[in-house]
């Protein structure tokens, strides 16, 4: 990977994840240009961003003119911002697959992907249930290097305001203290913390899947 032309593209750019995310990959020397897609464009005018707006139902049909060598999704929604199971199953689940598509189509073969603690396609709870599956889609797709990030509660400031996260984040923080050992996976984690273990991730050039806890590297 030393010496690589890298080039990264990002889903959920505007997200409280993908703004830390780009941030750390435009601040790299690593990387030459960084893709991101976007519904509508930032105001960040560095000259290795390139923003393309687009229609996440359009996917299909986007050709980025580079080859890509490091994808990062961290598209993700709630119920209640979703309006319905479809509607949250529809961002959370296929548009991540649909993503996924775009970046291998685009040759890349090393992917990051942020789910969620407790995902199984198994699983009672519907949402986890949705991450877990898919989680699987994405084994299938054939990345030589597949990170999948589950943090817990995200901490951050949010653009828009998600009523659970702001009523559960006091409660989450002031019992990290005892979420030890086997619990250290479920202690809240900040964005810019997610941020840093997707790109990580990528950066180590070991193939294959790995499930990363991004509060296992924390003291």
């Amino acid at each position: 990977m030393k010496g690589e032309k890298r080039t990264a593209l990002v889903a959920g750019a505007s997200g409280l994840v993908g703004v830390a995310l780009v941030d750390l990959l435009l601040a790299s020397e690593t990387f030459e240009s960084v893709h991101t897609l976007v519904r509508k464009r930032g105001g960040n005018e560095d000259a290795r961003l390139f923003e393309h707006v687009i229609c996440f139902d359009e996917l299909d049909k986007l050709r980025l003119g580079e080859v890509i060598t490091d994808a990062f999704c961290c598209l993700g929604t709630t119920m209640r911002a979703a309006g319905s199971k479809d509607a949250f199953a529809a961002v959370d689940r296929d548009y991540v697959s649909r993503f996924a598509a775009l970046a291998r189509r685009s040759g890349c073969d090393r992917f990051a992907v942020i789910s969620a603690v407790g995902a199984s396609r198994g699983s009672a709870f519907f949402y986890s249930r949705v991450k877990g599956q898919m989680e699987e889609d994405l084994r299938k797709i054939g990345f030589r290097k597949l990170a999948i990030i589950r943090p817990s509660l995200l901490l951050g400031q949010r653009r828009e305001f998600r009523l659970g996260e702001a009523v559960s984040a006091p409660f989450a923080v002031a019992l990290r203290p005892v979420l030890s050992g086997g619990l250290r996976k479920y202690r809240p984690v900040s964005a810019a913390d997610v941020a840093s273990s997707m790109l990580d991730a990528l950066n180590d050039p070991r193939p294959g899947v790995n499930v990363i806890y991004p509060t296992e590297r924390q003291r």
